[in-house]
């Protein structure tokens, strides 16, 4: 059975890829990160001459780095900062450097946590626990996204961001 398609809407960036070679004249509604941009897929912002169009979420270093930097503004005290990433992502390696690089200017130790699938969420926010880390930056996926409500959850039973007080004292009520 053959379907007249009038428009196609995907959320991933494999997906944003399939069916960009599929096809140039239906119209693709997509949600992504800066790998549409970086990859060559849109050749801009405006997505002009493209049969894409939609949303591009901030992965990219200026608004990942404004949200570490707001981290460590929320915390002052805070010496240790965790950082969960998606391993699995294009973006993952880029992320870590930028927040180890921008960590080091500020005086700032980062602990990388890695999760690419959601039992790890259990055990990367355990190991914070006994890190005495201050506060959790979420790598921008959206896997994570996914995940919003239960990385939400363990974050308030694990009582993140902390201050460096002590595990037992957080900083900001849950």
């Amino acid at each position: 059975m053959i379907c007249d398609v009038d428009v196609i809407v995907t959320a991933t960036f494999s997906g944003i890829q399939a069916v960009k070679a599929a096809t140039s004249s239906i119209p693709i509604v997509f949600v992504g990160d800066g790998n549409v941009i970086t990859t060559g897929l849109i050749e801009g912002p405006d997505g002009s001459g493209s049969n894409l169009a939609g949303i591009v979420l901030s992965s990219e270093s200026e608004g990942y780095l404004r949200q570490f930097e707001l981290l460590t503004q929320l915390l002052p005290q805070g010496r240790v900062i965790a950082v969960l990433i998606n391993p699995n992502t294009k973006t993952a390696q880029r992320q870590t450097q930028q927040v180890q690089e921008a960590a080091r200017g500020m005086g700032i130790q980062v602990k990388i946590l890695k999760a690419d699938i959601d039992v790890d969420f259990e055990t990367a926010f355990a190991e914070l626990a006994s890190a005495h880390v201050a506060g959790l930056l979420v790598g921008a996926d959206l896997f994570f996204d996914t995940w919003r409500e239960r990385l939400i959850s363990l974050a308030a039973r694990y009582a993140y961001p902390r201050s460096t007080a002590g595990a037992s004292s957080p900083n900001l009520a849950g």
